[in-house]
């Protein structure tokens, strides 16, 4: 071999790295808010800002105060269109507040009305029936207490006018002891007037049938055969927990301070809740006092011996007692109180998944549920599979509470088209999709331009060629907030779920090839030239020392698992899946150029 053949002979080889993004596991983040804003008008001289740069709504300012952002017109906001006063009615705070600005309204969450409050259906006052209870309030307020408390409204009379007429209409006919005599037994039941005109008109004629207003079956100068006992019961309708006599019909409330020994005034008339005995907020004495009260919270029960959360004492007498509705047993109770500091009331909702540990909370296999306390228990209600749909929490403000009202809703998953979006602004719309703008990444069937270069986002947020080689500027992709379950168990779906996407469709789309150029020598060992840190290699260093544990595949592995269920994650469990990061990724080697 002469000297030329002994000379070192060089040649530049291609090493192609095709990472693929397989149907392993995946990933998920949810995050909600709510941003509100007040108007404080203030008067002044120049524009009508729709919004300040301080952040204000429909303010009269001067133009260097305006958000260039928003609509502003040099005229008083009083004559605008964006910022006329009227009424904003809000569904979920029940509430018709006047004199609100249209855009202070909608960014509140409200519907605005330019009518006058007592032109507006929903937000004139009636009678609302809920709960076996009334209240005077508007309608929107009406539903308002129906969604607070977990339960249906009954009815709502916009023609009663007035609020003792409104409670009173909730019990149309007042009752009272319907005494039948026929010469030889006083018998006794608690009716109303027309229930006992229709008892003495099917009576036979020797039977004496009188009805006593407001009077126990057990009043002492009606002489029945009806008596006091120890016995109570729960009537349908009502909250509270009552004595029951010896024929078996209701009597004044629970309370032991009137058993033993008997205060007979107590077994004669009626007495209203009013001027019973009071429950402590706290049901401390619950076990002696059976003036429950739905919308404070608490409502008559059976006693459960095993449940000392709703029951700490059992009653003295009876087999009932107030219990509180808030949830205080039971795992998800218990995940509420660790959450918020405090037990979940009556009728809140709230988001929680199949995970096993919050570490794990939507990862594969993990899927949305809704949470409801409603009358002490926790009761679940699932979602779409394959995270088809997400939970979204919210709050309700109550006025002198720190803590609002915890309420949830399922809604659809719009994830399908996030990995289509080229700018910030459509990616982050969040009227259209559930997507994130993460810089720094390429999808690499998607974002190179022609001549196969990746392109790169400007000041605007915008994906564009890049100017020249020395630009440095990085690339971005936008990626599914919540990421969909894909069907990776099965290549042979069964009929029911062929409108369910396998993984191959979506992974694929997070694919990359990064080409990496090696210099090798007849003699000695390859260097790597360029792509070097897609081996873990830099610039020199010998392609022996690769390793496909490094960065630049750990990076597009966090791309695959925020598609979908791609990539190498563990499950909503914790397991591992079969695969580690460097199975993700494919060597192949050529001639540079192929």
């Amino acid at each position: 071999m002469n000297r030329k053949t002994k000379k070192r002979l060089q040649e530049r080889i291609n090493f192609k790295l095709i990472l693929i993004c397989v149907f392993l596991l995946g990933i998920l983040f949810l995050y909600w808010g709510f941003v509100g804003a007040q108007s404080d008008a203030q008067s002044t001289v120049y524009y009508c800002a729709e919004r300040t740069k301080s952040g204000a709504w429909c303010q009269n300012v001067p133009l260097e105060e305006i958000d260039t952002n928003y609509t502003s017109i040099p005229t008083s906001c009083e004559v605008t269109d964006y910022c006329k006063l009227g009424v904003c009615v809000n569904a979920m705070e029940g509430s018709c507040r006047p004199n609100v600005h249209k855009r202070v309204c909608e960014a509140d969450g409200g519907i605005w009305d330019q009518r006058p409050r007592d032109d507006i259906p929903r937000c004139q006052l009636g009678c609302c029936y809920v709960g076996g209870s009334a209240a005077f309030v508007t309608q929107t307020k009406c539903t308002s207490l129906s969604a607070l408390y977990g339960v249906e409204i009954e009815n709502f009379n916009s023609n009663i006018r007035d609020p003792i007429q409104c409670i009173a209409s909730a019990f149309p006919e007042e009752k009272g002891a319907c005494v039948s005599d026929d010469g030889f037994l006083r018998n006794c039941k608690i009716l109303t007037s027309s229930e006992c005109q229709t008892v003495s008109a099917n009576s036979p004629e020797n039977t004496n049938v009188e009805f006593y207003k407001g009077t126990l079956c057990t009043a002492a100068h009606l002489e029945t055969i009806c008596g006091p006992t120890e016995k109570t019961k729960i009537v349908e309708g009502r909250d509270e927990v009552f004595f029951i006599d010896s024929c078996g019909n209701i009597a004044n409330i629970y309370d032991t301070a009137k058993i033993n020994p008997v205060v007979h005034e107590y077994w004669d008339y009626m007495i209203g809740r009013a001027d019973s005995c009071a429950l402590e907020p706290d049901l401390s004495n619950a076990n002696v006092c059976g003036s429950c009260d739905f919308f404070e919270g608490s409502i008559g029960k059976k006693y459960e011996r095993n449940n000392p959360q709703m029951f700490p004492n059992p009653p003295e007498y009876g087999e009932y007692m107030c219990a509180d509705l808030s949830c205080k047993s039971g795992k998800f109770a218990e995940e509420f109180k660790i959450s918020f500091g405090r037990w979940a009331e009556q009728g809140e909702r709230w988001c929680s998944n199949t995970a096993t540990n919050s570490e794990y909370e939507n990862n594969p296999g993990s899927e949305y549920f809704r949470l409801a306390c409603i009358y002490g228990e926790v009761l679940s209600e699932s979602g779409d599979p394959f995270r088809q749909t997400i939970c979204l929490e919210s709050e309700i403000e109550i006025e002198g509470q720190d803590e609002g009202f915890k309420t949830a809703e399922f809604r659809a998953n719009q994830w399908q088209d996030c990995v289509l979006q080229d700018n910030k602004e459509d990616c982050e719309n969040t009227q259209k999709r559930d997507c994130g703008w993460v810089v720094g990444q390429t999808l690499g069937l998607l974002h190179y331009d022609e001549d196969e270069n990746p392109l790169v986002v400007n000041e605007e947020g915008e994906l564009v060629p890049r100017e020249n080689e020395d630009d440095e500027r990085k690339g971005a992709v936008c990626v599914p907030k919540y990421p969909i379950g894909l069907w990776f168990w099965d290549t042979n779906k069964t009929q029911q779920h062929q409108e369910q996407k396998g993984a191959g469709d979506i992974c694929m789309v997070a694919s990359e090839v990064c080409r990496v150029k090696v210099e090798k020598a007849l003699l000695g060992s390859a260097k790597c030239i360029e792509n070097c840190h897609c081996l873990g290699l830099e610039a020199g260093d010998v392609i022996e020392e690769s390793t496909l544990n490094n960065e630049w595949v750990s990076t597009r592995n966090q791309l695959c698992v925020s598609i979908g269920d791609c990539g190498v994650i563990e499950n909503y469990i914790g397991k591992q899946g079969y695969w580690e990061e460097e199975d993700l990724v494919e060597l192949i080697e050529g001639k540079w150029g192929e």
